[in-house]
């Protein structure tokens, strides 16, 4: 679990800001905490994340999306 945790971070740490394909379909949404700081972000299985929020908010991409999926449980 703690494995899980640090390659998680790693991966999320390395995401990066990017203009999203306009077919985007935000099919989960992500509880992230870091030092006691939450945000809820939108999820696309190709790797996309937004934080959700009523404003316009950047994109970015997920270099490693299979790793990343799979550590979500996603297939």
């Amino acid at each position: 679990m703690k494995e899980d945790l640090s390659h998680f971070e790693q991966l999320w740490i390395a995401k990066t800001e990017q203009t999203p394909p306009a077919d985007l379909k935000w099919t989960y949404k992500l509880d992230v905490t870091a030092q006691s700081k939450g945000n809820r972000w939108l999820y696309d299985t190709a790797g996309w994340v937004r934080i959700l929020s009523i404003k316009r908010t950047p994109t970015y991409k997920i270099s490693s999306v299979e790793e990343f999926n799979r550590l979500l449980g996603i297939e």
